[in-house]
């Protein structure tokens, strides 16, 4: 649960997760509308009719159903977050065991991949393009070891690794057995 008005949401695999992050030199209406117009775009360029909505059910509808969340906040003048859009079916069995962002429908969730045959490699860089079009800048998608998150090499004290005894190393099995996707793991926590 968050603090944010959808408290809940999924993001893992089939998704294309983008974080436009800029000073922000603009209304943030018009940021939001402008993040908006660029998966619009690129939803258009393969045929798939997208609009953007405002209010308790933001984010990029195809017809009834969401195919892209976003979300945007600022500090200090910097924007972070972003879009998280559904381009293979694998977010959907995830999404029918919560209310994704606060939505209680059932089955309003929809992919790139029922609409368009697009390889995923494609809608990045195609995303990519029409969010630099969009914003009047050129941008490319980028790793986060790029930007010095996460880096290659880790220190030596962090590589220590503790005893999975007990509750941890069977946690660590069901976790593994599920096929679930941690923060801890994706982080790389020691």
């Amino acid at each position: 649960q968050t603090n944010r008005d959808g408290m809940l949401t999924y993001n893992g695999p089939g998704q294309l997760e983008g974080y436009v992050i800029m000073e922000l030199d603009r209304d943030l209406h018009e940021f939001i509308g402008t993040l908006a117009r660029g998966i619009t775009t690129t939803l258009s360029t393969y045929g798939v009719a997208s609009v953007h909505r405002h209010g308790a059910h933001a984010g990029i509808w195809v017809g009834e159903r969401k195919i892209c969340s976003r979300g945007v906040r600022v500090k200090h003048g910097v924007t972070f977050h972003g879009f998280a859009l559904n381009v293979t079916d694998e977010p959907l069995p995830y999404f029918e065991h919560i209310h994704p962002c606060g939505i209680t429908e059932e089955k309003v969730m929809t992919t790139l991949s029922a609409h368009a045959d697009v390889p995923m490699e494609q809608v990045v860089e195609d995303v990519a393009r029409n969010m630099g079009t969009a914003f009047g800048n050129a941008m490319r998608m980028v790793e986060p070891q790029e930007l010095g998150f996460f880096p290659k090499d880790k220190p030596d004290w962090i590589r220590i690794r503790p005893p999975k005894l007990g509750s941890m190393a069977k946690a660590h099995q069901l976790v593994k057995e599920a096929q679930l996707h941690t923060v801890c793991e994706e982080a790389h926590c020691p």
